[in-house]
């Protein structure tokens, strides 16, 4: 999904969506994605298994 949102800065959200349907991400979901900047992670959250 991060290259979704790069493609979304620099390209639009048009072309951003249609990446990540053929990516397989639902399209329901894909527009909330691409539609809330201002939910999108600035990190990373996943935890290194130990």
């Amino acid at each position: 999904m991060d290259e979704a949102l790069r493609i979304a800065t620099t390209d639009g959200v048009h072309p951003a969506l249609e990446y990540m349907q053929l990516a397989g991400v639902p399209r329901q979901t894909a527009l909330r994605v691409l539609c809330s900047p201002a939910l999108h992670r600035q990190h990373e959250r996943r935890r290194n298994p130990r």
